[in-house]
């Protein structure tokens, strides 16, 4: 009779924070996929385009996924097309830094309008997408500053921004798209603003993936690893909370 409440009270804890409960086929994970960087025992790309990625620093593979020490350490991929599109940058991180501003990812490319994309921690350890010029938004929820493994996706959807921690949709604002056409992308790296300062991300990162489409809820929690995986599905595994 225990057993059975436990399981009866831990279902109906997931149904109360909306956590999506249908499994997703491996298969369907791959649409869209541009890049994919399991780094869990390489720095490679996994994707069909299997893009070189240059390790910038020290970017090293360690027992809990890729360590960025933040002291100008991240990986850069060639250009990948996220302008006049959907699109979803979906990875798990475990960040072990106090400052303000973390760089998770940047696209630059030039000083214009909607042509530098970033996605970063700010202010109180909050995740931000940011279209220079044209619209950002910010997580009213900050990560927890007991070094957590924390899963974030920000995807935009063709019409806004929006921002998922585990699992979960914090905030949405409607956006123009991204026109960036080139310019590398760089994981893990800040912006170099002249008018507000930063660092590198320090920590763990694994799974990070990049799509040329948006995610479903059911995806997201799937990658969140709030859902069990199909049978038979040759899915990477999602990195433990």
């Amino acid at each position: 009779m225990k057993t059975f409440l436990s399981v009866i009270v831990s279902i109906m804890a997931l149904l109360e924070v909306g956590t999506p409960l249908k499994a997703v086929a491996a298969s369907q994970l791959d649409q869209g996929l541009a890049l994919f960087l399991p780094l869990t025992e390489d720095l490679k790309d996994h994707s069909p385009a299997k893009l070189e990625i240059q390790n910038i620093g020290n970017v090293r593979i360690e027992k809990e996924g890729a360590f960025f020490g933040g002291r100008r350490d991240w990986l850069q991929a060639p250009h990948v097309a996220l302008n006049d599109r959907p699109f979803a940058v979906a990875v798990w991180i475990r960040e072990m830094t106090e400052e303000a501003t973390v760089g998770l990812l940047e696209q630059f490319d030039a000083n214009q309008g909607r042509r530098h994309l970033t996605l970063m921690l700010r202010d109180n350890r909050q995740p931000y997408f940011g279209i220079y010029d044209g619209r950002s938004i910010i997580s009213p929820l900050s990560l927890s500053r007991t070094q957590e493994w924390t899963h974030l996706v920000f995807q935009y959807t063709g019409k806004e921004l929006q921002i998922w921690i585990n699992g979960r949709l914090v905030c949405n604002q409607e956006s123009p798209s991204y026109l960036g056409d080139h310019g590398v992308t760089a994981i893990g790296k800040v912006p170099r603003w002249t008018n507000a300062s930063g660092k590198d991300f320090v920590g763990y990162m694994r799974d990070f993936r990049i799509y040329q489409r948006i995610l479903s809820p059911e995806e997201i929690g799937e990658l969140g690893g709030l859902t069990k995986p199909a049978q038979n599905s040759n899915a990477t595994p999602s990195v433990p909370p």
